[in-house]
């Protein structure tokens, strides 16, 4: 006869925040809260998770995100967290800059830094490591 083992399990659902004022640009760390489409955008993603029994909602610190968690913490009667080291990477000299801009001011530096964004940090930016590590200390 085999043992039966109850196995605890935990569902964590991650959410990506809608699109922030000011549109597609490296924002990394800069702080814009969520545009109109944006709320539009984090209203459907909520109803697609519908009547989800989520028991927290932890969030970074930024406002695109932590705006609508307080939201949803609030309607769920729900603990938050708030977790600053959840923030975005920060992306230095890039932060603000659309990828056309980044292209003009530093040419082939945005192709390399995906080919290898451990070799390729912008200036002043945080690292893939560096980012990796906090993240990673954070969970």
């Amino acid at each position: 006869m085999g043992v039966i083992q109850k196995v605890n399990e935990i569902i964590i659902d991650l959410i990506r925040h809608g699109e922030p004022i000011g549109g597609k640009k490296y924002r990394g760390q800069t702080d814009d809260a969520l545009s109109e489409v944006g709320w539009q955008q984090m209203a459907e993603m909520q109803m697609l998770f519908g009547e989800q029994s989520w028991q927290k909602v932890v969030s970074s610190d930024l406002k695109r995100c932590f705006n609508f968690a307080s939201q949803v913490a609030e309607n769920k009667q729900i603990p938050l967290l708030c977790e600053a080291d959840f923030q975005e990477i920060n992306f230095g000299i890039w932060e603000g800059k659309t990828a056309q801009q980044i292209e003009q001011e530093f040419p082939h530096q945005l192709l390399a830094y995906y080919q290898n964004p451990a070799k390729h940090t912008p200036q002043n930016a945080e690292s893939i490591t560096e980012f990796n590590k906090r993240v990673l200390e954070a969970w």
